[in-house]
């Protein structure tokens, strides 16, 4: 390899390193091979428009239609994730109230963490609820995340405790659980629905996901903060997003904070027009941000820093978030014993 090459790859390297995760799907390199890292990186093409196309017509599959238990179990899951009052996992808040004691961004980045080491042609990674296990927690890239995965594995205790409870006075059948991996995409949706996202996010969000890692997922998978449109763009086709998906969900970067600083001028509200104006004038915090002002994203983004097209844009963000939430997900189904069953 020439010097130029090296160091390149070098720079590429470091710049991967450098600084906390806010965003969502955002990697950081854990070793290796140096200079395999940096061509990766940036080498790393697809042919965005056919994938985009190919995307469009064939979103990834749902779980089996959803149940009276399905129901039972997200609603038992809402008045925890919302309004616990316990002193180790309290609520994230009402809608458009979020208890300014939770963080809502790095749960809201936790959920994307979970699925986004998907990778489709391998049928590896993606919402699994391998994020709890300790290779990924202890992933630099995750560090920042480390509370939040903890906080959701408290929640999850109160729910299935509460599941347990209405399995006694027979309200639910035997064996119902929630997994790991319902309850990291819950809780996404919970914090961006209590910060004024789409308020009905979380009722849409499926049930059933299975926790069926048997090992930690490959975080290096997620997406460089530091990537151009071309690189950043084909990992998210190659799961099976939409560039409209893309943009969308970059939404994220309107919660939480970076460094200390916070990503935008309301950090606690999911109001993404603000996020969407900073994109627009390439101040956003990272390059993956300010990439999307390329000419075949740049009308969304023009769009959606409008905030007469709020509406538009929420429903956009909700719509990949649920499509987020099927990757590489493997599901069951409850027994359905109908006396046991009120929702």
């Amino acid at each position: 390899m020439t010097l130029p090459k090296r160091a390149a790859s070098l720079l590429l390297l470091v710049l991967a390193i450098a600084g906390a995760q806010a965003c969502p799907f955002a990697s950081m390199v854990q070793g290796g091979d140096v200079e395999a890292v940096g061509r990766k990186l940036l080498q790393a093409t697809c042919n965005v428009a056919a994938l985009d196309r190919t995307n469009q017509a064939s979103p990834p599959a749902g779980p089996p239609t959803q149940t009276a238990v399905d129901v039972a179990v997200r609603n038992v899951a809402k008045q925890i994730i919302f309004f616990s009052t316990d002193r180790n996992a309290p609520g994230v808040g009402g809608a458009g109230a979020p208890n300014r004691n939770v963080r809502h961004g790095a749960l809201l980045r936790q959920a994307f963490h979970d699925c986004g080491t998907y990778v489709k042609t391998a049928r590896t990674g993606g919402c699994n609820g391998s994020l709890r296990t300790a290779g990924e927690t202890g992933a630099a890239v995750n560090r920042n995340i480390v509370s939040t995965v903890a906080l959701v594995q408290r929640y999850r205790q109160l729910i299935n405790a509460e599941i347990n409870r209405r399995i006694a006075a027979k309200q639910l059948p035997a064996g119902t659980q929630i997994s790991y991996a319902d309850v990291f995409q819950l809780t996404g949706a919970a914090a961006v629905v209590a910060t004024g996202g789409p308020a009905n996010l979380f009722d849409r969000v499926e049930m059933g996901r299975v926790d069926w890692a048997t090992r930690t997922d490959d975080v290096s998978q997620l997406p460089d903060r530091n990537l151009g449109f071309t690189a950043l763009s084909c990992r998210f086709l190659s799961m099976g997003f939409t560039l409209r998906d893309m943009v969308a969900l970059s939404a994220a970067h309107t919660l939480g904070a970076v460094n200390g600083r916070a990503m935008t001028p309301t950090p606690q509200t999911f109001d993404a027009s603000d996020y969407f104006q900073l994109v627009s004038r390439g101040t956003a915090a990272f390059r993956t941000d300010n990439a999307l002002t390329d000419s075949r994203t740049a009308q969304l983004v023009q769009r959606w820093s409008n905030s007469a097209n709020r509406g538009e844009m929420l429903a956009a963000f909700a719509d990949a978030y649920i499509k987020m939430g099927r990757m590489n997900a493997m599901w069951r189904s409850y027994p359905q014993p109908a006396e046991y069953v009120r929702a």
